[in-house]
């Protein structure tokens, strides 16, 4: 009998959510049944079953995984002097745009976490609520920056990219990601200074 590694069965767990979220995020939530998702990671379909419930309990994990690995982005990023200018340039970019399959779980999927089962939809909320304290860090905001105020931020970037990729004129879409990189800076500007008495007087 083949002996594995300790780890083998957590390694093989993470090769099943890395190339599910690839496939998600390029086809959708239903783009993909678990033979196919399970043939993309060389697996069998029976090994699916030693790892997942159900293929909602994948989708759940991956979009739940996938939100939390933009949140490690954000925090990575708010150590750097000028991390908030790095993501917002990558994300509202053409790479990002084009990259469909390795980009932002939530311009990739929203609509179809929105259609989810409930125990989707709670795990991506879950997740989520990380993404958007490490945004809030990301941007200088202050502690006391309501979460709404936050999640309008990151809805700017995460629609505008949305849009990006639907549109097929290279001229407004590009004008699109410039502008939006423009608004988000700005908003994120008056965010700060309605947060510190200071900027608030030099404002007025």
């Amino acid at each position: 009998m083949a002996r594995y590694p300790a780890n083998h069965k957590t390694q093989t767990r993470e090769r099943i959510l890395q190339t599910a979220g690839r496939r998600f995020r390029r086809d959708g939530l239903d783009g993909a049944g678990v033979a196919s998702l399970m043939s993309d990671a060389g697996l069998t379909n029976g090994a699916f079953y030693a790892h997942f419930d159900s293929k909602e309990d994948l989708v759940g994990e991956v979009v739940a995984e996938q939100v939390l690995r933009q949140a490690q982005v954000f925090e990575d990023a708010a150590a750097l002097p000028d991390g908030l200018e790095r993501v917002i340039d990558g994300y509202l970019s053409d790479r990002h745009r084009d990259d469909l399959a390795g980009g932002c779980v939530s311009a990739a999927l929203l609509s179809d976490i929105a259609r989810s089962a409930p125990g989707v939809r709670s795990r991506y909320t879950g997740a989520a609520r990380r993404m958007i304290d490490a945004f809030r860090c990301l941007a200088g905001l202050p502690t006391t920056a309501e979460d709404a105020v936050v999640l309008s931020r990151l809805a700017l970037l995460i629609g505008s990219l949305q849009l990006a990729r639907a549109i097929d004129d290279p001229v407004l879409r590009e004008s699109l990601l410039a502008e939006s990189r423009r608004s988000v800076r700005l908003l994120i500007d008056s965010d700060r200074s309605r947060g510190d008495p200071t900027r608030r007087e030099e404002h007025s």
